[in-house]
């Protein structure tokens, strides 16, 4: 039994699973000053992709569903989770270091946090893309792709279910919010076990 299990649903029942992540992606602004980046709550076909200028966001942010809850009759069990912030030269992954240095993932269902965790923690390994030289050639910067094995395990899996409020989110908590970037980062968390419902 995990933390945030739905005890209305029948046991011995047979369930049918869909193994995948369950993820979503916000923007760090350019601009800095974000105190709470809310995380699934803002389902396919709303919001802003951060993938694609201004349309709205696609099943490359989020897999969570238009109305920004998962079906009634579904769970989702994590049972790791991971950051990976989108950055493809050295002044981006400078950017998303800055981004998530001061921030915290928060999981929250229905007003009771269930985890809480500094965003650092919770990033990829340092896969080669992760690399590459400051613009002023004094050093490395680097903000690893998300590797098989680049997750945070969890002691018991946090199971979120249909029809619940999720008000998770990346928050900085400190005073002035988040850093000012050269541009805007996308952040995307994965909630890395499986989707399944009890038929």
């Amino acid at each position: 039994m995990g933390v945030g299990l739905d005890p209305n649903i029948a046991a011995n029942t047979v369930e049918q699973y869909l193994p995948q992540p369950f993820y979503d992606t916000v923007i760090a602004p350019a601009a800095g000053g974000a105190v709470n980046l809310p995380l699934f709550s803002t389902g396919t076909g709303n919001g802003v992709s951060a993938f694609g200028g201004a349309g709205v966001k696609t099943e490359a942010d989020t897999n969570l569903p238009p109305n920004g809850q998962l079906p009634v009759g579904w769970l989702h069990e994590a049972h790791a989770v991971a950051l990976v912030g989108w950055s493809t030269t050295a002044t981006q992954a400078l950017d998303t270091q800055l981004a998530i240095g001061g921030s915290v993932f928060r999981f929250e269902l229905s007003t009771t946090r269930w985890f809480t965790i500094p965003a650092r923690r919770l990033t990829g390994g340092c896969g080669i893309s992760g690399f590459g030289t400051t613009a002023a050639g004094a050093g490395i910067a680097h903000i690893g792709d998300a590797q098989a094995s680049a997750v945070y395990p969890l002691a018991v899996p946090l199971v979120s279910s249909g029809g619940q409020s999720i008000t998770s989110g990346l928050v900085w908590p400190g005073v002035g919010g988040s850093a000012a970037l050269t541009a805007a980062v996308p952040l995307s968390i994965f909630l890395e076990g499986q989707f399944k419902r009890r038929v």
